[in-house]
């Protein structure tokens, strides 16, 4: 049987992973576009934040066949990791809310 204390753990190491793979996908994408396209940093990043969010403002562009393809791909797992991180995320917040919410019925006030 799993304590409140593993759960919390549980969740934590949850949300850290998710957050570790959103932070390495976004600095994936950044360092790739500013390579390949000779983008400046904030660009790289600014195009790499927009496609992972699916935006896509339409003002900056891949221009070569590689950073096309790359685009494709990255675009794809990204977008992927992207939801399910925030899906993550998102439902670790809200078990801990129920979980404080139950604490809170079940503990007399006073």
């Amino acid at each position: 049987m799993r304590t409140k204390v593993s759960m919390g753990f549980d969740l934590l190491r949850e949300v850290r992973t998710a957050l570790t793979a959103l932070f390495v996908m976004i600095a994936v994408g950044t360092v790739a576009y500013h390579q390949i396209e000779g983008w400046s940093w904030i660009t790289s990043f600014y195009f790499t934040v927009a496609t992972l969010t699916t935006v896509g403002y339409g003002d900056i562009y891949p221009t070569t066949e590689l950073s096309r393809l790359f685009t494709a791909c990255f675009a794809l797992a990204g977008v992927t990791i992207a939801l399910a991180s925030i899906g993550i995320i998102g439902s670790t917040y809200l078990k801990k809310r129920e979980e404080l919410m139950r604490c809170e019925l079940v503990a007399p006030k006073g």
